[in-house]
């Protein structure tokens, strides 16, 4: 079924017999796409293995995986010295390295496994998923609690759309030891969540928790802020998303999300004339300052343009200007997803702006 319908019928239908100028099409709320979401990006997930170490010390959970032994000896495995790691997960082929025997110093041991997260990182970044596997699973039979591979073997988990052993590893990861310190680890687990499609609860839980072990995580609480959303509460979206974006101001993820959570609440206050026109004007400030960021952002885009097509009295702007604005932003995002692959993924946009410019021609011939 199309997301409007029928768009004659619904157009038609905007002005009855006999009225003055035509009221302008409604979106409906079940249109509205859903809310992007903050990645896991470079900075969480495939820095160089010393970055990650000194990340996590900032959230609370430190350790010496980021320390580099380049130079360090390496023995050879002695038969039934490696660990089993719960978080495997898969049999996949594995390097021919040797792994440290059972007389290795922790220095030999870490060494090794640097050596082989370096490798897995190398891999991700270029989209080698299965060598990032092969790579990180020898490095949790030497350091099975070690959260950079935890991190770097889910993510490759997740890309190959194993989402079932990358929430086993997470989970794994995050239940006990320097895991559960994480503030990396949580925030894949919310994402893995989220991917999974019917756990938008237990994401919100993992983001509040990776919040609380690191408060100046900006990602974590816009991607909180959006679950939030989903859920249902505008409060504590804006609340989080304002949050992100005190510690990030740049952040047009955040800086889109919250516009859409002031278009909710301004939806929910429909009898309070002046508050509404408050958050209608600040859900329009932030899709503005979004576009002021990075004017091709997309979902910026085509938020806002919802936001000028279904907002029926808009402070300052008369209709027939709101539905051109809503037009122009909605070709603009039509324009940017067609172009290129950069661009997150959205909905079609046709039914929409052909029911703005159908309104607004309502308008200009019955001289609204």
């Amino acid at each position: 079924m199309r997301a409007l319908g029928n768009l004659a019928a619904l157009v038609a239908a905007v002005c009855m017999a006999g009225c003055a100028r035509p009221r302008p099409l409604a979106v409906p709320e079940a249109a509205l796409p859903a809310e992007r979401r903050e990645p896991a990006g470079e900075a969480d997930v495939v820095a160089p293995v010393g970055e990650l170490a000194a990340r996590e010390d900032e959230a609370g959970a430190g350790g010496n995986a980021g320390q580099r032994f380049e130079d360090a000896a390496v023995k050879k495995r002695a038969p039934g010295a490696a660990g089993s790691s719960q978080l495997a997960g898969a049999d996949t082929r594995r390097p021919s390295d040797p792994l440290p025997g059972l007389g290795a110093t922790a220095e030999e041991r870490a060494a090794v496994t640097f050596t082989y997260l370096e490798r897995a990182r190398r891999a991700l970044a270029r989209g080698d998923f299965d060598r990032a596997i092969a790579e990180t699973l020898p490095a949790l039979e030497i350091e099975p609690a070690s959260v950079e591979a935890q991190i770097l073997l889910a993510r490759a988990y997740m890309e190959k759309g194993w989402l079932a052993k990358a929430r086993r590893i997470l989970e794994t990861g995050t239940s006990a030891g320097k895991g559960a310190e994480s503030a990396r680890l949580w925030m894949m687990l919310g994402l893995v969540y989220e991917r999974s499609g019917d756990a938008t609860a237990l994401a919100r839980d993992a983001y509040t928790r990776a919040t609380r072990l690191k408060p100046n995580y900006a990602r974590a609480w816009t991607n909180l802020g959006a679950a939030q959303l989903e859920l249902g509460d505008s409060d504590a979206a804006v609340a989080a998303l304002e949050t992100a974006l005190s510690i990030d101001s740049e952040s047009v993820v955040a800086l889109t999300n919250l516009g859409t959570a002031y278009r909710r609440q301004a939806a929910g206050v429909a009898e309070d004339a002046d508050r509404r026109m408050g958050l209608i004007r600040k859900a329009e400030n932030a899709y503005r300052t979004a576009l002021a960021v990075d004017e091709a952002y997309g979902p910026a885009h085509f938020d806002l343009g919802l936001l000028y097509l279904e907002t029926d009295t808009f402070p300052g702007r008369s209709a027939p200007e709101r539905l051109r604005l809503a037009l122009r932003h909605l070709r603009e995002y039509q324009r940017l997803t067609a172009e290129g692959p950069g661009q997150p993924a959205g909905p079609a946009v046709e039914e929409y702006l052909e029911a703005a410019q159908e309104t607004l021609e309502l308008f200009e011939r019955t001289g609204g």
